[in-house]
């Protein structure tokens, strides 16, 4: 069966019985739109493919025609429905899916000047994306691809930044951009900085994609911090800990396992700073377990090697017990009472990242 004796049909348990073929038309014209802020556009004004059949109509669409059909059906529009779906199906819904998805900077309409420059940076990433990078948790691949996205960062960021005409998502997005090659520069006290600007506008609720994001070179700055100052008795290790967990609980394993093998073993690192073994063991286990079930034989073997570390404590607890039974206990009750004193710490560090967006 073509692809539109399929679309003209109706089965009788499948969304064309709730929608006409003018519907299913629209919605079809709307997936053939190449042009990202021609596609927004167009979804913002034809709000009524909005709704769940529309997306019930996309899966079948993608299952029934996988590569082989001439039509792309590109997994960011069902993502953006979905999104917009869940928001309320407004235009505004619409407009943060788009932006969730792609960055404020493809999407929505900019002034002629950040157009252009919009169009350098997107052109930098994609040459990234084929520029040997060693580092999953790297943003750009080169130093000459990162070179030139540092020149042109700057004074964009001073235009809108003095621009109130523009939305705070734009600011945002480049905020971001530049967070995350000061992450890579590994200056980790700027990076906090302009990173810590674009938590307040990108938040789970609305864009739990770049919150993730955010969330996630917002840990790493933290930690490269505490690696550079090795002071663990700041708050650098428990906001590290706090953005380390929200940008591993907004993601899968198997999206990319490099990324997420990367993110735990720094948080098995904070942990370990603070003295709380037992969370550092069950973060290692869970690392073992995951790696065992989706990663290659090879990949696991190395990362159990590598994690033996982690069993150090253990075994020097070991031989304190062994030599003096008095001598341990007191260590234990030390660490015990270090220990909680730093996690109930980490529970006032957490309230206040929550409080950190300002858009809800």
């Amino acid at each position: 069966m073509g692809f539109f004796d399929w679309l003209l049909r109706r089965g009788p348990s499948d969304p064309r019985r709730s929608t006409t073929f003018a519907f299913r038309r629209k919605l079809i014209s709307w997936l053939l739109i190449a042009n990202i802020s021609e596609s927004r556009r167009f979804l913002e004004n034809n709000l009524d493919l909005v709704r769940p059949e529309s997306e019930q109509l996309l899966t079948n669409i993608i299952r029934r025609f996988p590569k082989k059909s001439q039509i792309e059906m590109p997994e960011a529009k069902k993502t953006i429905l979905h999104r917009g779906i869940v928001m309320g199906g407004t235009r505004q819904a619409v407009r943060d899916a788009y932006i969730d998805e792609f960055s404020a900077l493809v999407p929505l309409d900019l002034p002629p000047w950040l157009a252009l420059i919009s169009n350098s940076i997107n052109f930098l990433l994609l040459r990234s994306t084929y520029e040997n990078n060693d580092s999953a948790l790297t943003l750009i691949g080169t130093q000459s691809s990162q070179a030139s996205l540092r020149a042109l960062l700057p004074d964009a960021l001073s235009r809108v930044r003095n621009d109130n005409s523009l939305s705070p998502e734009i600011l945002a997005s480049l905020q971001f951009l530049l967070g995350g090659l000061l992450v890579d520069e590994e200056n980790p006290i700027s990076a906090i900085e302009v990173l810590t600007e674009a938590a307040s506008v990108f938040c789970l609720r609305r864009f739990p994609k770049k919150f993730a994001q955010v969330r996630m070179y917002l840990g790493l700055s933290y930690f490269q911090k505490m690696q550079l100052t090795r002071d663990t008795e700041s708050d650098d290790v428990l906001c590290a800990i706090v953005c380390l967990e929200d940008a591993l609980r907004s993601g899968k394993p198997e999206e990319d396992i490099g990324e997420w093998d990367q993110l735990m073993r720094r948080l098995c690192a904070c942990y370990a700073a603070i003295e709380d073994y037992d969370r550092v063991r069950q973060l290692r286990n869970e690392i073992l377990s995951t790696l065992s079930s989706i990663a290659s034989p090879e990949y696991f073997q190395r990362a159990q090697a590598s994690l033996e570390f982690l069993q150090e404590r253990e075994y020097i607890e070991n031989m304190i017990e062994l030599s003096s039974p008095q001598a341990a206990e007191m260590m234990r009750e030390r660490s015990a009472w270090e220990r909680n004193s730093r996690l109930s710490e980490l529970e006032r560090v957490r309230v206040q990242f929550a409080q950190l967006c300002k858009n809800g």
